[in-house]
């Protein structure tokens, strides 16, 4: 199977923050290589915190399927069934009733013009698809016409394997943030799960996944496919180290 490059583009803020790779202070000793591979495995167990490049992001906004959605987002220009869509029938993850009906799009959908229809197609979930399902909903916010947004997703997301840690910062407090809590941001190894997520052998889904493997030297060949991504740690009120708010999200 071929795997996609990533192109590596450097930040030079996360650049300097990982040139002093924490060897944790005496007193944060809690927060060692082992505390960081138990909560960053545990974490990645629930299918709603893997990666967003371990999921399949399908087209067209709404609540969580089944539902409606616009046939277009569905289509290729041409008007053909796109074919990560026409795999994901075929694997059996959702159906689709294709132009179901006309009609409207949610009020939250940044398409939506009010009294205006479109042919709408029907994607229902099956009992396998349900399995794989993610759907998040970002809080409101107003958008420039003044209108109330929420941008939602459906998400078919695979299960993945835990590389193992490469780096983390020493953990200190968020200077940019009114959090109390001491934060750390951890660099760490991915990659999807084959034998867990069995419709990525179709490799048109393989292919759909915004999943880069990352290239090692020849003779760290255990590495092979391993992707990077970093996550952020953060302490509770009680001391305990677990994923912060927006883990993946670099809150410096």
């Amino acid at each position: 199977m071929v795997f996609k490059k990533r192109k590596v583009f450097a930040l030079g803020l996360l650049s300097t923050m990982m040139s002093t790779i924490a060897v944790a202070a005496p007193n944060e000793e809690q927060l060692d290589e082992k505390q960081i591979n138990n909560i960053v495995q545990s974490f990645l167990l629930d299918l709603k915190n893997v990666p967003d490049s371990a999921c399949i992001t399908l087209p067209g906004f709404g609540p969580k399927l089944p539902g409606y959605v616009k046939t277009s987002v569905l289509q290729t220009a041409r008007g053909e069934m796109r074919k990560d869509i026409a795999s994901l029938i075929e694997n059996k993850l959702m159906t689709i009733k294709v132009d179901a009906k006309k009609g409207a799009l949610y009020p939250e959908d940044p398409d939506y013009i009010e009294g205006e229809e479109y042919s709408l197609s029907y994607i229902e979930l099956t009992p396998e698809g349900e399995k794989f399902l993610r759907h998040e909903a970002s809080k409101p916010y107003i958008s420039k016409s003044g209108n109330k947004m929420v941008f939602m997703t459906n998400r078919f997301c695979a299960h993945v394997v835990y590389g193992g840690m490469e780096k983390f910062t020493k953990p200190t407090k968020n200077p940019f943030d009114n959090n109390p809590h001491q934060v750390s941001w951890v660099n760490f190894l991915w990659k999807p799960d084959l034998s867990k997520t069995p419709w990525l052998a179709d490799e048109v889904l393989m292919d759909a996944l915004p999943y880069y493997p990352e290239d090692y030297p020849k003779h760290n060949s255990k590495k092979e496919n391993w992707a990077r991504i970093g996550m952020m740690l953060e302490q509770s009120d009680d001391g305990v180290w677990g994923a912060g708010e927006k883990p993946y999200t670099l809150r410096w």
